[in-house]
């Protein structure tokens, strides 16, 4: 895109040069008159040229800017989608447990143990709920490794379904 402006200031100096050693528009040809004249020309090509490189320029970085806002505007929403799957997984995952637990509240041998199985689901989802917000914010507080071991998880949920009465079996 250049190139073409260049050809052009060098025409134009070339042009100016011609027409100045053969004395149109001077009135005395001195050498001094036409070395002002050809410096002249030669800073206003040069000027010329950095404005047009300026210009591309500033587009190309306008240009860079808007995609990488892009980017970052995509990275956002990839997030939020992700948060909102992790949040939308651990609490349906513990309100089942609560509706498996609440159908069995009119078994009075079943009774404590599902209004306890129904009061710790709830804390856990509370729990999931605020470690999500954490991981959400911009600065979380603390930096609490809240991940946990498979084992355990895998035999809690063997023994949440136990309490709500139905017969599981952990293979591994």
């Amino acid at each position: 895109a250049a190139s073409p402006f260049v050809m052009a200031y060098v025409g134009g100096l070339l042009v100016s040069s011609a027409l100045l050693l053969s004395g149109i528009g001077t009135p005395d040809r001195e050498p001094a008159n036409i070395a002002i004249y050809l410096f002249f020309a030669t800073a206003a090509g040069a000027v010329g040229m950095a404005l047009r490189t300026a210009i591309v320029r500033g587009q190309q970085l306008e240009t860079e800017l808007a995609e990488r806002e892009e980017r970052e505007h995509q990275a956002i929403l990839a997030e939020r989608r992700w948060i909102a799957g992790e949040l939308h997984d651990s609490i349906a995952h513990h309100l089942t447990i609560i509706s498996l637990h609440v159908q069995m509240l009119d078994d009075e041998r079943m009774r404590p143990a599902s209004q306890q199985a129904i009061a710790e689901a709830a804390r856990k989802a509370l729990a999931d709920l605020r470690f999500v917000i954490t991981i959400a914010e911009e600065e979380p507080e603390g930096s609490e490794d809240l991940t946990g071991d498979l084992a355990e998880a895998i035999q809690e949920a063997s023994s949440e379904f136990e309490a709500a009465g139905h017969v599981t079996e952990v293979i591994g």
